[in-house]
């Protein structure tokens, strides 16, 4: 009889002031590790959210220093290769007196215009390419291609042209090489807040300017 009483007591399950200390433990554990993991999957759309601005305005900005660096001069004009232009030509600019327009000509003798403009209530940078005074996409029709989609609000677009060498006016002149610097800001939304994303940029045109 001692001996089976002995196996009873040796037989016998947790008590219930273990299963609760285990049970506490078990919670702790799985809401740090839960927190843990929440945390982490904020933190890459965090990362997704500001590689996918940053790639946007990437493009922008090499997009346009492409076509920048194939401008050309028309040959027996005033060669102000790059100019800025401050008023509204009917592309739903934003603000064209802050953000003045740019154009010039491509390599393919095309009058391109740079600008900033509202789309779904939001800032982007427009592209607008005329040849011979018809819109090169549409035949006429105005037609803005949007170099960056609406995730990314466009809050600045600047123009500093440096150089302005002409052919017509070379005793006026200053001699040097034209050359646009871009200024873009930008911000995108993250859990309902902003964050800011500045990108600088200075290019020449490959072709010299005599």
């Amino acid at each position: 009889m001692d001996i089976l009483k002995k196996q009873r007591t040796h037989e016998r399950g947790f008590s219930l002031m273990e299963l609760i200390v285990a049970g506490f433990v078990f919670i702790m554990l799985s809401g740090m590790i839960i927190g843990s993991v929440i945390q982490f999957i904020g933190g890459y759309r965090k990362i997704l959210a500001d590689q996918i601005a940053q790639g946007e305005m990437r493009y922008v900005a090499e997009y346009l220093s492409r076509e920048i660096r194939m401008a050309i001069c028309p040959l027996g004009v005033d060669c102000n290769t790059f100019r800025l232009v401050n008023i509204s030509m009917g592309y739903n600019e934003a603000d064209p007196t802050h953000y003045p327009t740019l154009e010039f000509l491509n390599y393919k003798g095309q009058l391109v215009r740079y600008m900033l403009v509202r789309d779904a209530g939001k800032n982007v940078v427009g592209r607008v390419c005329s040849d011979a005074g018809q819109e090169c996409d549409l035949g006429g029709v105005p037609f803005v291609h949007l170099m960056n989609s609406d995730k990314v609000n466009i809050t600045g677009l600047t123009f500093i042209i440096n150089g302005d060498k002409t052919k017509t006016e070379s005793s006026i002149a200053d001699q040097r090489q034209p050359a646009v610097t871009v200024l873009i800001t930008g911000e995108v939304e993250y859990r309902g807040t902003m964050k800011k994303i500045f990108l600088q940029t200075t290019v020449a045109p490959r072709k010299l300017q005599s």
